[in-house]
Order: structure tokens, then sequence, then C-alpha cells
């Protein structure tokens, strides 16, 4: 919907920002738990779980 970077913490701590820009497309491995925090931008997550 439109750019930004996002932070993504595990629960052990460790960080990474990761940019993000309309359209984006991104799938993560299995078993990820995390958050995630707006660093930059206005951009937002849509996250759908695959069973």
């Amino acid at each position: 919907m439109e750019n930004g970077s996002l932070k993504s913490t595990t629960p052990d701590g460790q960080s990474q920002v990761n940019p993000n820009s309309f359209g984006l497309t991104k799938f993560n491995a299995r078993n990820r738990t995390h958050t995630e925090q707006l660093v930059s931008g206005a951009s937002r997550v849509i996250a759908v779980e695959l069973k």
C-alpha cells in the first residue's frame, strides 16, 4: 500500500530491518515467530498463514 521499512524481531531478540515497497510479496519459512515494527515510511503488512 505504501513504501517503508519494517523491523522484524524474533523471540530471542535478533532484529533485521527490511525495506518494503508497494506490491511486494514475500514468503517466510515455516514455524517462524516474530514481531514487526514500522521503522520508516507508511508501510504495513498483511500476513496470511498457509496450513
